[in-house]
């Protein structure tokens, strides 16, 4: 129930997190502190963000140590509207390589019913 009253934070739970460090005023005067905050949180409500196929995707770059001590680079891209994703593991960082890592992920995923509409909205031929 009181999750469902106070989507900022459980009122209870902070009561026993600061009564643990010395609070000592009642359940009521936090719910009321709280009150507002609960307010804005109602009003900073977003909606869901949706592409159409072949208009957006998401690019990463992260490091990963193999059992040998050299690093490799993972290349993760996860298209908007279907998610699908693709993941390529290269030695460096390098524009040229970004760019090739690009290039595989489009033929790759073009080649899926998933990603088709990637393949002809950002693919020239």
């Amino acid at each position: 129930m009181l999750a469902e009253q106070d989507p900022v934070g459980n009122a209870e739970v902070i009561y026993d997190e600061i009564c643990g460090r010395g609070y000592t005023g009642g359940r009521g005067i936090l719910q009321e502190f709280m009150r507002p905050f609960r307010e804005m949180s109602k009003q900073k409500v977003t909606g869901r963000f949706e592409t159409p196929p072949g208009k957006q995707a998401q690019v990463d770059w992260g490091s990963f140590r193999k059992p040998q001590p050299k690093k490799v680079q993972g290349f993760v891209i996860t298209l908007g509207w279907s998610r699908a994703g693709y993941l390529d593991f290269e030695d460096s960082q390098a524009l040229p390589i970004f760019l090739a890592c690009h290039e595989h992920a489009f033929h790759c995923v073009s080649s899926s019913a998933a990603g088709a509409g990637l393949a002809a909205a950002s693919w020239p031929d």
